[in-house]
C-alpha cells in the first residue's frame, strides 16, 4: 500500500507542476482573464488536494501512539473541514473560466450567492462533523463533494457551451471537447467517492483524478486548442504574409490555411470557407508544420506574429 501511495503522490505532483508551468506558459502568450481564473482553478484545486487529500496521509504517518483515535479523528475531520473552502472557491474558478470560455461574463450577483449557499453548507457540516465521529461525518462530506462538484460541472459545461453576443475565444469543437474533460472529470470524482468502499483507496483514486483532471485543461488547451485573440487590435486577419512565405517556403493556398488558423477557425471551418475537403486541410496544416517546425496552432500563430 505504501508504494502505490508513493506513485500516486509522484504522479499528483508532476501533474501539478506540470499544469501550473503550462498556465504560466499559456498566460505568457494570451493574458486573459478567463486564462488568469483558470489560474485561480488550479491553485485551488491543488491546495484543497494537498491540504484535504493528501492532508489524510500525512496525519496517519505523523501521529504518534500517545494520540487517542478520538483526536486523530478530530485532526482528520478539522483537515477536510478547512480544506473545503478551497474546493468552493476552485469550483467558482471553474464556471468563471467556462463562461470566459464562451465569451460570456459572470453576474456577480450569482458569485455571492454561491459563496453564501456554499459556506453555509459547510458550516453545517461543521456543526454535524462537531457531534460525530469522523466515520459518521465522512459520509456527509463526501456526497456534498459528489454532489456539488457535479452541480457546478453541469453549470460550468452548459456555460462553455452557450453562445455570446461576443466572438468566443474558443471555436465550438474546443469547447464541446473542454466541456468533455470537465464534464467526465466531475463525474469520475463523484463515482469514486460514492462507490469505493475503502477509504484509503477513495482517497488515493480521488487524489489521481482530482490533480489529473485539473492538468488536463491547461494540457488540451496549450497542445490542441485553437485559442482565439480576443483583443480588438488582434480581430482581424493578417493581411501580408509575404514576409513568412518567403522565409518558410510557404504555397499561396498554405497562406491561406495558415491565414484562417490565425483567425481561429477550426479544420472543418476552414475547409467549408476554401470549398476543399477536411483531409486536404489536415494535409496543408501538417506541411506546414514541418515546414515551420511547430507543433501546434498556438506555435504557428506566434510565429506569424513574430514574422510580421
Amino acid at each position: 500500500m505504501e508504494a502505490v501511495i508513493l506513485v500516486v503522490l509522484i504522479f499528483c505532483s508532476a501533474f501539478a507542476a506540470g499544469g501550473i508551468l503550462l498556465l504560466m506558459k499559456i498566460m505568457k502568450e494570451y493574458n486573459q482573464p478567463f486564462i488568469r481564473t483558470l489560474m485561480y482553478y488550479a491553485v485551488f484545486s491543488i491546495t484543497f488536494g494537498i491540504y484535504s487529500i493528501w492532508g489524510q496521509f500525512i496525519i496517519s504517518f505523523i501521529t504518534t501512539p500517545e494520540l487517542s483515535p478520538e483526536a486523530v479523528s478530530s485532526i482528520s475531520l478539522v483537515s477536510l473541514l478547512f480544506g473545503l473552502p478551497f474546493l468552493v472557491f476552485a469550483w467558482l474558478m471553474l464556471i468563471r473560466f467556462s463562461a470566459g470560455a464562451s465569451g460570456h461574463s459572470s453576474p456577480r450577483i450569482l458569485t455571492g450567492l454561491f459563496l453564501v449557499i456554499n459556506f453555509g453548507i459547510i458550516i453545517t457540516l461543521g456543526i454535524i462533523a462537531g457531534e460525530a465521529s469522523y466515520q459518521n461525518a465522512l459520509p456527509y462530506i463526501k456526497i456534498y463533494y459528489a454532489g456539488v462538484g457535479v452541480i457546478c460541472a453541469a453549470i460550468a459545461v452548459m456555460s462553455i457551451l452557450s453562445g455570446a453576443n461576443r466572438i468566443p475565444p474558443f471555436n465550438i469543437n474546443d469547447r464541446i471537447r473542454l466541456a468533455l474533460i470537465i464534464g467526465s472529470g466531475a463525474i469520475s470524482q463523484a463515482l469514486a467517492l460514492l462507490l469505493i468502499k475503502s477509504d484509503i483507496w477513495m482517497a488515493i483514486v480521488v487524489a489521481f483524478l482530482l490533480f489529473g483532471f485539473t492538468a488536463a485543461i491547461p494540457v488540451y488547451i496549450n497542445y490542441f486548442a485553437v485559442l482565439r485573440n480576443i483583443k480588438e487590435e488582434d480581430r482581424q486577419p493578417l493581411l501580408t504574409l509575404e514576409s513568412f512565405m518567403n522565409e518558410y517556403d510557404i504555397s499561396p493556398r498554405e497562406a491561406e490555411i495558415i491565414r484562417e488558423i490565425c483567425c481561429g477557425l477550426s479544420n472543418q471551418e476552414i475547409a467549408d470557407k476554401l470549398f476543399i475537403s477536411l483531409q486536404t486541410v489536415k494535409d496543408h496544416t501538417h506541411r506546414i508544420y514541418i515546414k515551420t517546425n511547430v507543433r501546434n496552432r498556438m506555435q504557428l500563430m506566434t510565429k506569424v506574429r513574430h514574422e510580421e
